[in-house]
């Protein structure tokens, strides 16, 4: 959230920022729950950040601790405060050292380099079977290598492989295309989380609790799907992402009476889940899905190829065929600049006439009103960020 909060604004003041402790709290692999209450004790954003990043422990299987749960919360059970790990949060905090290591000097920078190339390492160790396994048990039982009897494959450590830049692109291609043919339920319109679903044979967490196809445990889990669509983006593949999203958009549940009544929710809102079991493609809780906001950015910088970046407007379009020609207005209330972007066999942008060639960040100025047509190839790589005149 730092890193993208920097990016968006250029604002790295922010990191200055002296922030308080809470009081006799400490929050390693349980629950807490109650009003934290604050200290006198402070110390910088920064700081903050590079504590947190040093929290997190390393298991037997040079992966990081699960604890009492990662994203997935359902999965309390797996871990220890010592043992059972989490392929996925190893992953994630690739991206975050990633992402945060330029806010810090040559001596972390150097010390976060090291651990990216310790945890890759790990992270490909776990790859089996065309996919990146999910985690492992405190006791030694893997999850999501294809041979479990439960979860045999997870959307996110797929997604994440991708997202975090891991380097082995053949499998992270074979990965994506493993989970798209294993988790994409194109009759019902579904992407699941994970296949398949717990039962109540073994507990691995309150996921176990839960009936087949509901929420984390085997249905369609919002935050999970936009993230897989996002990572296809990523690595080229955003005709395949769009169909995805096409079939889990809320508006294409509600286009008749007997859709409506089939997914029973807001056609203008995400569903956190959509379930997969008994009442398939119903949805479940909507309007407070953190879902939502990675879908914004899907949709504008995946799809659309637009992003702000240290104070200038970044374009990098490279849409499915089904959204070839678009237009996108960025309107700040001081500032408007709009962008008409269309395919072509070269890239260009032009304004008023004039071909400014291949420049792709445009300074967000104070009271300026600009127009620009874009063409762009098809199958274009990302251009080197190169401001206009």
């Amino acid at each position: 959230v730092t890193a993208e909060y920097i990016a968006y604004t250029g604002d790295k003041s922010i990191l200055s920022e002296r922030v308080p402790y809470v009081k006799n709290v400490r929050i390693i692999g349980k629950d807490v729950y109650g009003e934290m209450e604050s200290t006198q004790n402070s110390e910088t954003l920064l700081v903050h950040c590079i504590k947190a990043i040093d929290s997190s422990a390393i298991g037997r299987d040079d992966l990081l601790l699960m604890g009492g749960g990662d994203w997935n919360d359902a999965l309390n059970a797996v871990g220890t405060d010592s043992a059972g790990e989490s392929v996925w949060l190893s992953e994630f905090y690739i991206a975050v050292l990633k992402e945060m290591s330029a806010f810090y000097d040559s001596r972390e920078k150097t010390l976060f380099s090291e651990r990216i190339k310790f945890l890759e390492k790990a992270v490909l160790s776990a790859y089996e079977n065309g996919r990146f396994k999910r985690l492992v048990t405190a006791n030694g039982e893997w999850l999501g290598d294809g041979k479990s009897d439960v979860l045999k494959i997870d959307a996110i450590s797929e997604a994440w492989s991708a997202l975090s830049g891991i380097s082995d692109k053949n499998k992270v291609d074979t990965a994506l295309t493993t989970a798209k043919k294993c988790l994409f339920d194109k009759k019902n319109e579904l992407f699941l989380l994970l296949a398949p679903p717990f039962d109540d044979k073994k507990y691995y967490g309150y996921i176990s609790l839960y009936p087949k196809g509901v929420r984390e445990n085997g249905g369609q889990y919002t935050h999970g799907a936009i993230w897989f669509i996002l990572a296809l983006i990523e690595c080229g593949r955003a005709d395949e992402a769009y169909e995805i999203f096409k079939a889990i958009n809320p508006v294409e549940k509600c286009k008749d009476e007997t859709a409506v009544k089939k997914y029973m929710a807001e056609p203008y809102v995400l569903a956190a889940d959509v379930y997969s079991g008994e009442n398939i493609g119903r949805a479940g809780w909507t309007w407070y899905t953190g879902s939502a906001s990675w879908c914004f950015k899907t949709m504008l910088e995946g799809f659309l190829g637009v992003s702000v970046k240290d104070g200038n407007i970044v374009i990098d379009p490279a849409p499915p065929k089904a959204l070839s020609t678009y237009d996108v207005i960025y309107d700040d209330k001081k500032s408007k600049y709009i962008f008409h972007f269309a395919p072509s066999d070269k890239y260009s942008v032009v304004e008023n006439g004039v071909d400014l060639g291949a420049v792709n960040a445009f300074p967000i100025k104070p009271d300026e009103n600009r127009e620009f047509f874009v063409k762009y190839e098809e199958s274009r790589k990302i251009l080197a960020i190169k401001n206009t005149i």
